[in-house]
């Protein structure tokens, strides 16, 4: 793909990083990671291993145009008035542009690359994908296979703590799941959606059953938050082979009928903050939604478009957490080709094919995480149609919950595996 774009770099890639606060472990690279890379079952589909390595050319651009952006102007908006939810305070963006400027990239490729990864090759309605995942496969003949997915502005890094954390506190003998990460159609080393089909968030469904099934991975558990949650709701609907699914982001509305007094004073502000949410930050939704082609030629032209970090997490992320993000997206050029989703779920002629179905004929579990940008009440998820068998509150972690508190959501999943899917 040609990375000759016009323009200098960053204030249009702000866009991705502005909602992020979570928290990461310092970078490092793993080795002895080959135990982990033994496929269970001997693939029936076409997977090759994959290394991640971005060009010298490539990231040279990117360092010319981050040394040669400016700083932004300065206005009201984003100096006195940072307090008022109007976006990135300059004094912020002036700081991440300033450490861009050293940023390791090749440190996040060898962690990256220190975990087995591959390349499947796929196919759905006589089109041929690629779809990269990252995987920790088990020696354990009864260990669940579970494929856990990503959202937007995020990608498969947001895993890499979970990956991280399962890799040290267990052994290929010992570790209780499959574990599959991969990258969704259009973000990361995946394939872009095709330019003459209408290409939807429910089309990742069939190629993600296709993946496990190739690799024989039945009774799998499908995870996600995010895009990636919804991802999960279609395979729920349409798989034979998927046995349960397990979601930290399950954004419920309540009706206007419905009496919050029942809720517990913590319920009470979750509805408080999705009610907001949902009156007050979803400009970027309708952008992406209706003027698709128009915000992917501009973020596509600048490099500095990755603000969509900050605000939707509990913490505000380390600016490496941010950078690793935003340089992924783009060194892959996969912000034009990672928004599809809001045209097909949000724009103006949302098909019901394309429309979010519940968890309703397969067991639910539910992670609900206070800070969270929609954080619903588990009775609002449970009147919106889901069957939900199991549930927990957490009063942290945001949006972000793999990337923020990886140990809370692989606690979470793990008891839900074990009290719930293995009984089924």
């Amino acid at each position: 793909m040609s990375h000759h774009r016009v323009s200098q770099i960053p204030f249009a890639l702000a866009r991705l990083i502005a909602d992020l606060r979570g928290s990461e472990g310092s970078a490092r690279p793993l080795g002895g990671m080959t135990d982990f890379s033994k496929f269970p079952h001997e693939p029936t589909i076409s997977i090759k291993p994959f290394t991640a390595h971005c060009s010298d050319e490539v990231l040279a651009d990117l360092k010319h145009r981050v040394n040669d952006s400016e700083s932004p102007r300065k206005t009201y908006e984003n100096t006195t008035a940072t307090d008022r939810g109007l976006g990135l305070a300059r004094d912020w963006l002036v700081k991440a542009i300033d450490e861009w400027k050293t940023f390791d990239w090749r440190g996040i490729e060898d962690e990256v690359n220190g975990f087995p990864n591959f390349k499947a090759h796929l196919y759905h309605e006589k089109h041929e994908y690629d779809i990269h995942f990252m995987a920790l496969f088990s020696h354990k003949e009864d260990a669940i296979p579970v494929v856990m997915m990503h959202g937007w502005p995020g990608c498969f890094l947001e895993f890499v703590p979970m990956l991280r954390l399962l890799s040290s506190r267990y052994s290929p003998s010992t570790l209780p799941i499959h574990l599959i990460v991969p990258s969704l159609i259009g973000f990361g080393y995946s394939s872009p959606p095709p330019i003459d089909v209408d290409f939807g968030t429910r089309d990742n469904a069939p190629l993600i059953d296709q993946l496990m099934a190739g690799m024989g991975l039945t009774g799998y558990v499908a995870q996600g938050g995010d895009i990636g949650s919804f991802v999960a709701r279609f395979i729920a609907q349409t798989s034979t082979i998927c046995k349960a699914v397990h979601l930290d982001f399950v954004p419920s509305l309540p009706p206007d009928t419905f009496d919050e007094s029942t809720l517990d004073l913590v319920d009470q502000a979750c509805v408080k903050k999705l009610k907001e949410w949902n009156s007050w930050e979803r400009a970027y939704v309708q952008e992406h939604a209706t003027k698709t082609a128009t915000i992917a030629a501009v973020v596509e032209s600048s490099s500095g478009s990755a603000r969509l970090f900050i605000g939707w997490s509990d913490e505000t992320p380390s600016i490496h957490t941010i950078l690793s993000m935003v340089t992924m997206y783009w060194i892959t050029n996969t912000f034009p080709t990672s928004i599809y989703h809001y045209r097909v779920s949000y724009g103006r002629d949302v098909q019901d094919k394309d429309k979010m179905p519940p968890v309703s004929s397969k067991a639910l579990g539910y992670s609900q995480f206070t800070h969270e940008i929609m954080p619903s009440p588990r009775v609002l998820v449970e009147q919106a149609g889901n069957n939900v068998v199991w549930h927990r509150r957490h009063e942290r972690a945001g949006h972000f919950s793999a990337l923020e508190d990886a140990e809370t959501l692989w606690d979470d999943v793990h008891d839900f595996i074990e009290k719930v899917v293995r009984k089924l």
